[in-house]
């Protein structure tokens, strides 16, 4: 077993080596992390944060150093500033104070996510009260391997929090294998098991909890016989984790959900959360409905 985890992991590690040497070869490629003032903290441990840089037009003229012809100009203040950039290239566009960046690869036997949402550091004004500093981040690596089509590697970076508050931050990463099956036409089952760390407290002397983690993830339409035209889907995702030390306590989740498509990539959702935690909560407290839309660009 130990074998098979150190074949795997080799073997992601040289894949991620030549998809990053491939990305540095090409100079169309953005690095967003720079580009968006992502940088490592003074210090030697692994933490990053997100600055206002002391230029007003730093964000933008390293973006613009990258791909000036992705740009729309339109110097109308008085200091010649960039007052509208509708978009960016290559997935990143400026929308209502915010700078959105998404980009998905289909790679032989690899695919790859990438998501990132900042505040606009150059139009948003701070004195406004509802203004944004929250940022957001969604990474996804899948390598499949070539003589198992069903079988993947992947990995996963998911974080969220404030660039003034740097310590309001709720970071998770995941490795692992799964499988993934289509039983029946226009479905998806998938499992999937490896190790989650967490990071929910940067100033905590214990900065992160890993744990062992399994999966289940399922999509389905749903069949209503008075709704057929909505093409209803019924998702369902399902995970248990570990305890990380004797003290805490293992948590088993469960996410079902009802989705309404609306319009070509739109969604609206309606759905039912509940987590066990081996403890003597009432069942209602660990209980939660919500509903949700989901607008895409």
């Amino acid at each position: 077993m130990m074998r098979l985890r150190f074949s795997l992991m080799l073997l992601a590690a040289l894949i991620c080596q030549s998809h990053l040497q491939a990305q540095e070869d090409d100079p169309s490629q953005i690095d967003f992390f720079k580009a968006l003032n992502l940088a490592p903290l003074a210090s030697q441990q692994d933490r990053f944060q997100i600055y206002e840089s002391a230029n007003n037009e730093g964000l933008l003229q390293n973006l613009s150093n990258n791909r000036t012809n992705d740009f729309n100009f339109n110097n109308t203040s008085p200091n010649g500033s960039v007052a509208s950039l509708y978009s960016l290239g290559n997935g990143a566009i400026r929308d209502l104070g915010r700078i959105n960046v998404k980009q998905e690869s289909y790679l032989p036997a690899t695919y790859v996510k990438s998501k990132l949402e900042v505040p606009d550091t150059l139009t948003t004004d701070r004195s406004v009260p509802y203004t944004s500093n929250n940022w957001k981040a969604d990474e996804l690596l899948k390598l499949t391997l070539p003589e198992f089509e069903t079988v993947f590697i992947f990995g996963q970076f998911t974080g969220k929090g404030d660039y003034v508050r740097n310590t309001d931050a709720d970071i998770t990463g995941k490795t692992g294998v799964g499988v993934k099956f289509n039983p029946l036409p226009e479905t998806e089952l998938q499992f999937r098991t490896g190790r989650q760390l967490s990071i929910t407290d940067l100033t905590s002397a214990v900065l992160d909890h890993s744990q062992f983690m399994m999966e289940v993830l399922a999509k389905m339409p749903l069949p209503v016989p008075m709704l057929d035209a909505f093409k209803l889907q019924l998702e369902y995702t399902g995970s248990a984790l570990a305890a990380p030390t004797p003290a805490d306590r293992s948590t088993i989740k469960q996410d079902l959900r009802i989705v309404f498509p609306v319009g070509k990539s739109n969604e609206f959702y309606l759905g039912a959360k509940y987590k066990y935690d081996f403890s003597n909560t009432p069942w209602i407290d660990r209980s939660e409905i919500y509903v949700g839309v989901t607008i895409k660009h």
